[in-house]
Order: C-alpha cells, then structure tokens, then sequence
C-alpha cells in the first residue's frame, strides 16, 4: 500500500508509463497466484490476500478453482516488462552491439528453458471396430482413466465419429456420474447414453474386473454382443426410450431434516446454492439416511434432488410415513442415469426427479441401499414436489 502511495508511482501514473503499468500487473499477478491463503513453509504470510477479495465475487468462490493460472498472466506481464526494459538499456548501443547482445540474450534464455530428453507418449494404436459400428458413436471401457479417455478420442477422431469418452480442462457434469455409474455397472446409467442414439463399446480384456463387465454387458436385452478381436470385447446398444419425467407440482414447505448423526441444516439444503451441502462423512455406506420432515401432511409427486458431481447416491429407497412410526416404501433404485440425464439436460441445475406418488406423507426417508468406499454423498439441495392435503 505504501510503495503504490509512493512518488515514482504517481509519476509513472501521471506520465501514463508503460513500463510501471506491466512492471505493477506482474506484481498484482504473482499475489493473486498465491491463493486465498498463501504460505511459506507451512506457516501463513498473508492474512487476507488479494485473492481471497476476489472470491467474494461471482464464479470466483470456487468455479475457478486454480489461482496459480494467474501465474501465465504473470509471465506474460514480465515478458513485456523485460522487453521494454531491453529496450531502453541498448537505446544508446550501435546497431551491430544491439544484435549481438540480443542474440546472445535470447541462447540464454533457450538454453535455460532447454527440456532435453523429452519423452513423448506413443500414439493410441487404432482399434478394429466391427463393421456395424462404423459410423456410431463409440465408448471404450473402462472409462475415467486419463490416459484411456484421451486414447478413445483420439482414434475417434482420426475415425471422423463421436466418442462418449472425452478428456480436456473441463469435466462436464454428466461424465462423473457416467463414470461412476459404469463402474458400478448401473444398467440406467448406460440407457441414459444410449437414449441419444445407438453406440457401440468396446472392453479392454486385460484390466482388471474385464470378465464381470463382459458379462454385465452381455445380459439379455442389454446389448448385443459383436465378438472379440485383439484383447477386445465388442458390443452393441440399439436406441433406448426415453425415461418419463416425473409429474411435477409445486414445491412443498419443509420443516426440518435429520440424518442418523443428528438434526441437518434446513437452509444448506433450500438456500438455492450447490456450495452448501449435507454430505456423509466418509464414503458411502449401507444406512446413511437423509431425513426430512414436510410442514404439511400432503401428496407427494416426486423428490428432486441436486447432487454433488460423482457423490450421488448409488442405490436409494425412498420410504414415506405420516406420522414417522408406519413406513412405506415409494421408490427405490440406482440414481446414476438419472443423475445422468438431469446433467445432460441442464448441466447448471442437475436436478434428480424422483418420482414417489404417495398421499398422507408428513415424513420422507432417504436411505442408500448400496455402499461405496470411492466417494461419499452429498446433497446440496432438496425439492419436494406435490399438494398439501386438507
């Protein structure tokens, strides 16, 4: 604060300095890169630094989740600042000594930056699709590994067709659940996809739990199994039907909720923001139970709920009570096609429809069916839809 106060900066504003203006964004650039809460050697340096000001802003409180990216905008900022100050130091040399000298500033530069020897990754070995697969979209399994997604867009590419597999910066929100959802070999979770059109997938035989997907797949009318050629098993998907939304009514006034542990914060889950959550603790586990207590006994259409990313629940029963003592199962199943769908259809607002149809409900449980060590659940919103009864 007090170097920006100072009598060079106010010069160099006055004189609109070129110079001063990338030499201060280099500055700014390099605080904003050290985070929210920059350290040095474990211990804090800055109490509030310029990045956590900037968190207060939208898309700044955890869409944009790397800080360090500002470094680039640091780079370049010193980049012109060193230009101009090249500049100036040879203004006053011949023009054969400004040669020279930038020649040999520039081999310094290259040398220090010289990455030798770089290894370069092979390229993807091209896979024998079977002909009835030519021109369909493609899914190679397993799918979540980096380097295996970005080897199935690669030869899709070169194939001039479409890949369910993908790999960039961004992660769209239906591809976790996907993932997951195959992993756990969630049958809706493969119809979601395939109500976009026919596909056809291939399985590496030599990962590991190959067989048990080989044979997932191959149940009757799930898909068509093509055959195997080089360490590959083939199969095809005709076009599902789409899935019936659930009917939806207006959104009924919650009273509170619970989960096993104890009483749950209403407003993290109605507030309207996927920042605030309830989530478990640990992974998923047989039993965890979300609870939630309507203000009115009513008819209940369906439950919506926003869930977080890959942390969906893999099996869920919905059970129905109107006085909390006598319970009633409404709905149970895996949600990952749903979760899916929700995703494709508005990536922003994900919202998982469930439909129930039960009247006299004062009481809703969640309860998951199915475990899973790899991630853990979490609801960041919660919509009841249906009528109050009289």
């Amino acid at each position: 604060g007090v170097g920006l106060l100072s009598g060079t900066v106010g010069a160099a504003a006055r004189t609109r300095s070129i110079f001063a203006f990338y030499a201060l964004a280099a500055g700014v650039m390099f605080l904003l890169a050290l985070g929210p809460e920059p350290t040095l050697f474990d211990v804090r340096v800055l109490y509030k630094a310029p990045y956590s000001w900037l968190m207060l802003a939208p898309g700044f409180e955890g869409s944009l989740r790397a800080p360090a990216r500002f470094g680039m905008v640091m780079a370049l900022a010193l980049s012109v600042t060193a230009g101009l100050a090249w500049h100036q130091l040879t203004a006053r040399l011949s023009t054969r000594r400004t040669l020279g000298l930038t020649i040999a500033a520039a081999a310094i530069i290259v040398a220090e930056g010289w990455a030798s020897p770089l290894t370069v990754v092979a390229a993807p070995q091209p896979i024998a699709w079977p002909a009835r697969c030519a021109g369909l979209p493609r899914l190679e399994l397993p799918m979540g590994d980096p380097q295996g997604d970005a080897a199935a867009q690669y030869r899709a590419m070169l194939d001039r067709t479409r890949s369910v597999n993908g790999l960039s910066g961004y992660m769209p929100p239906h591809t976790m659940a996907l993932i997951f959802g195959l992993r756990g070999h969630d049958s809706d979770a493969l119809a979601a996809i395939a109500e976009h059109g026919p596909l056809c997938i291939s399985t590496d035989l030599a990962q590991e739990g190959a067989a048990r997907t080989v044979r997932w797949l191959s149940a009757p009318r799930r898909a068509e199994p093509l055959g195997a050629s080089a360490g590959r098993m083939f199969h095809f998907i005709t076009r599902s039907s789409p899935l019936v939304t659930p009917p939806t009514g207006a959104t009924l006034p919650l009273a509170a909720a619970a989960s096993r542990e104890g009483p749950v914060s209403l407003p993290d889950l109605t507030d309207g923001r996927r920042l605030t959550m309830w989530e478990t603790a640990e992974g998923q586990r047989r039993g965890h139970q979300l609870r939630l207590t309507l203000a009115c006994t009513a008819t209940v259409q369906s439950v919506a709920l926003l869930q977080d990313g890959g942390r969906f629940a893999r099996r869920l029963a919905i059970e129905v009570s109107g006085d909390g003592a006598g319970w009633r199962r409404a709905w149970d199943g895996t949600t990952g096609g749903l979760v899916v769908r929700a995703a494709l259809r508005d990536p922003r607002h994900p919202w998982t429809d469930i439909p129930v149809a039960a009247d006299g409900v004062r009481e809703i449980r969640l309860n998951l069916l199915r475990a899973d060590a790899a991630a853990g659940w979490a609801v960041a919103e919660v919509r009841v839809r249906g009528r109050c009864e009289p």
